[in-house]
């Protein structure tokens, strides 16, 4: 068992889960705004496929408390997405301020072509955030399907087809849902605020053929695996290792499993940067996790610094003084 690592000085711009972010609520959803009052002292994320925990400890230095809207906004997703992490929480999030577990708001909209249809997709009882329930998880059914779609009358569905809300008359949404949870926070005056929230990340999941682990075709795929492949920042040995392995596995068709999680750092530009002192753990994925059997698993992702590996599962890495320019994405290949 080991770990790939790329570490690399290469990043690039890519959608991703964030970081708490000042915000404001205006007309037409969260709107994040700048608090440059409050200084992020310290950041502590660690990242599995499973699970992401974020611990914060914000100081307003100032000699008034100060009271604002906070935001966590969720990277946009659509029924891929929501399929591909199988464990199907997209509602899972929670949060502790100081130890004690806090209640939050969620704004969710439902996104077709820079157009917002929620309010007409929540007029017929079509859940935005879920994309209608959309499963492939009933056992007495073979295939994918939203029981919000499923129970509108015909008139209802065709219009929606129409629109390209929904593809099918049993689901495979067309929109895509931009999700932000928010909640007022007052930070006290000259004190540390302890912020925590815990969520399950949803996956990018792809097979991987031979041909895919190299550089010339990734552009050809979907713009999805594409960006995924190039953001982990391969090098040229893990790149070797890849191939190799898809190469082995000609008689089940050649392909490995990837898997990838993506996190938003720059919101947290929104506060007095640069964030003191910044602290990321990332878990490999167990054997046997996802759908097939994995006897091991390799990890890749861009960092601008020394990585240190903490134990056979884990990976730590860390940044004083960090500013943030770019996001993280972190990428699991499953290999036999």
């Amino acid at each position: 068992m080991f770990f790939a690592l790329a570490l690399l000085s290469i990043w690039r711009d890519v959608p991703a889960f964030g970081n708490d972010s000042a915000a404001s609520v205006g007309v037409g959803g969260i709107q994040l705004s700048r608090e440059a009052r409050i200084s992020m002292e310290k950041e502590r994320l660690t990242i599995s496929a499973e699970k992401i925990t974020v611990e914060y400890e914000f100081l307003n230095d100032t000699d008034r408390d100060i009271t604002t809207e906070v935001a966590f906004p969720v990277p946009p997703y659509n029924w891929y997405y929501l399929d591909a992490s199988f464990s199907k929480q997209v509602d899972d999030f929670r949060i502790w301020i100081d130890g004690r577990e806090t209640k939050y708001q969620i704004d969710a909209k439902a996104m077709l072509n820079s157009v917002d249809y929620s309010g007409l997709l929540r007029k017929v009882g079509v859940d935005v955030a879920s994309l209608g329930h959309f499963t492939d998880n009933d056992p007495k059914r073979n295939d994918p399907y939203s029981p919000d779609v499923e129970k509108l009358p015909r008139s209802q569905r065709e219009e929606l087809k129409r629109i390209g809300l929904i593809r099918s008359d049993n689901g495979f949404m067309g929109w895509t849902v931009v999700k932000t949870y928010h909640w007022p926070q007052t930070f006290p005056a000259h004190k540390i605020l302890h912020v925590r929230h815990v969520y399950a990340p949803i996956l990018g999941f792809a097979f991987l053929s031979p041909e895919v682990t190299v550089p010339v075709p990734w552009r050809e795929r979907t713009p999805e695996f594409a960006t995924a492949i190039q953001d982990s920042c391969i090098d040229a040995t893990l790149q070797n290792t890849l191939t190799a392995a898809a190469r082995k596995r000609k008689k089940d068709g050649g392909y490995i499993q990837a898997a990838w999680v993506d996190y938003i750092l720059t919101t947290a530009n929104t506060w007095k940067m640069p964030i003191k002192s910044f602290e990321l753990v990332v878990e490999r994925p167990q054997p046997k996790q996802f759908l097939f059997e994995a006897d091991h698993w390799l990890v890749s992702f861009g960092w601008e610094g020394p990585v240190k590996q903490l134990d056979a599962d884990h990976l730590f890495a860390q940044s004083i003084n960090f500013v943030l320019k770019r996001e993280l994405h972190i990428a699991f290949f499953g290999l036999n």
